[in-house]
C-alpha cells in the first residue's frame, strides 16, 4: 500500500473525492469555458448523406463483441464510417439550440473530439480528418499515407496500419474543467468510454472488427492531428476494419 500512495494516480483520486463535510470548501478553478464543439474553417468538407439503419439484436451484438486485430484488405465504405461515427457521437436532437448527442456526458459538455485516419475507406482519400458533429461530416486536414508513422507511435503495434481506419479520441480539458474543476478530468475519461462502446458495438453490428488502443506516444499522435497536447490531447485510439473470419 505505501508504494501505491506515492503514485500520481492514487493522489489524484484522493484529491478529487467528494466529501459531505468538505464539498462546499472545494476550491473553484478560474478556467474560462470554451466552445462545445470544434469546427475547422477553410478546409474541404465531406458530408455523410446516408446513415445505415442498424436492426441487429442488441444481446447478440454484445455477446459477439471482441477485439479484432486482423483485418481483410477490403475497404470499409464511407457510408459505414458515417454510420459508426453518427451512432457513437452524432447529434440526436437540438433542444433550444443545444446539441444533445447519442451518448451521455457530464453537464452535456462533450469534451471529446473525434478524428479519423482514413487508410482504406471507399471513396475517401488517405489522410487525417476531423468529425464535424454539427454538420455530420468529415473535415479534411491532411492527405497522405501515415501507416508507418502510426505503427511507430503505437509502440510497434502493426495492426493499426492494416486497419481501414484509425479513430482518435482527443480531450478538450477546458471544456469540462471550466465547470467541474479537477474532478472534471474523471468525467472526460468516462465520456471516452461511453463513445468507444457505442462505436465498437456499432462496428460489430456492421460486421466490422474493432480494437481499442491505449498504448501510444501521446505527443507523436498529437503532432499527427495538429493539436497542442495541452488544451487538447489524445487519450484513446480505435482501429477498425473488415474482420477476417
Amino acid at each position: 500500500m505505501p508504494e501505491l500512495k506515492k503514485s500520481i494516480g492514487w493522489k489524484y483520486i484522493q484529491d478529487t473525492k467528494f466529501d459531505r463535510q468538505k464539498l462546499h470548501k472545494i476550491r473553484r478553478l478560474n478556467i474560462k469555458p470554451v466552445a462545445l464543439y470544434k469546427i475547422y474553417k477553410d478546409v474541404q468538407f465531406i458530408k455523410f448523406s446516408n446513415i445505415i439503419e442498424i436492426k441487429n439484436n442488441l444481446s447478440t451484438t454484445i455477446k459477439n463483441r471482441k477485439s479484432h486485430r486482423d483485418y481483410k484488405k477490403e475497404s470499409v465504405t464511407f457510408e459505414e464510417l458515417g454510420t459508426i461515427l453518427w451512432h457513437s457521437y452524432g447529434i440526436r436532437e437540438n433542444v433550444t439550440d443545444f446539441p444533445f448527442r447519442n451518448v451521455p456526458s457530464a453537464g452535456a459538455l462533450y469534451p471529446i473530439e473525434i478524428y479519423v485516419y482514413a487508410n482504406n475507406i471507399k471513396e475517401l482519400k488517405k489522410g487525417v480528418y476531423h468529425f464535424n458533429i454539427m454538420d455530420n461530416g468529415l473535415e479534411c486536414l491532411t492527405f497522405g499515407e501515415f501507416g508507418d508513422y502510426l505503427v511507430n507511435a503505437c509502440l510497434g503495434q502493426r495492426f493499426v496500419t492494416q486497419a481501414a481506419a484509425v479513430i482518435f479520441f482527443t480531450a478538450f480539458f477546458r471544456r469540462n474543467m471550466s465547470k467541474y474543476g479537477d474532478r472534471g478530468v474523471r468525467y472526460i475519461f468516462l465520456d471516452a468510454g461511453h463513445i468507444a462502446q457505442n462505436m465498437i458495438l456499432c462496428c460489430e453490428a456492421l460486421g466490422i472488427g474493432a480494437c481499442s488502443v491505449g498504448a501510444f506516444f501521446d505527443d507523436e499522435i498529437n503532432r499527427l492531428l495538429g493539436i497542442d497536447g495541452e488544451e487538447e490531447s489524445i487519450i484513446y485510439l480505435l482501429s477498425i476494419g473488415k474482420k477476417k473470419m
